[in-house]
């Protein structure tokens, strides 16, 4: 199975609703065409860290940092604490950064959580194991 990663999630003080997140995406593909994310068929196995850390890619950053710089300053903020990666989880408002070990994710999430708008969350994800044992 997968091995345990250790992340930040950050939740800025707003929502992004669904449908016009995906309609800001629809806009910003039509005024760059040819530019998408990469659509490569061969997955990572996502072993390694460097691994998980090279597959991150969300479509809807662009478009959204635009409308919601906020977005833009939570991931430089995590990257800045030592992410080795960043990544906004779906169409928002949530962030992630993927840390080396638990130390260095415990070290930024105390950095990070005195920023009185953002709710800073250290997390792990759940090994393959220990997610079916627990389901």
């Amino acid at each position: 199975g997968l091995p345990r990663r250790h992340l930040i999630v950050v939740k800025p003080p707003f929502s992004i609703a669904t449908g016009p997140a995906y309609q800001r995406l629809a806009e910003w593909r039509a005024a760059n065409p040819g530019i998408l994310g990469d659509v490569s068929p061969k997955l990572p196995s996502l072993n390694t860290v460097d691994e998980v850390v090279a597959s991150l890619h969300n479509d809807f950053e662009p478009p959204l940092f635009r409308e919601y710089p906020e977005l833009a300053e939570v991931k430089a903020r995590l990257l800045a604490e030592g992410a080795l990666g960043a990544l906004l989880s779906g169409t928002g408002s949530a962030l992630f950064g993927v840390f080396a070990d638990s130390a260095a994710r415990d070290a930024a999430a105390d950095r990070m959580t005195p920023h009185a708008r953002w709710l800073v969350m250290p997390c792990d994800t759940l090994a393959e194991h220990v997610y079916e044992s627990e389901s």
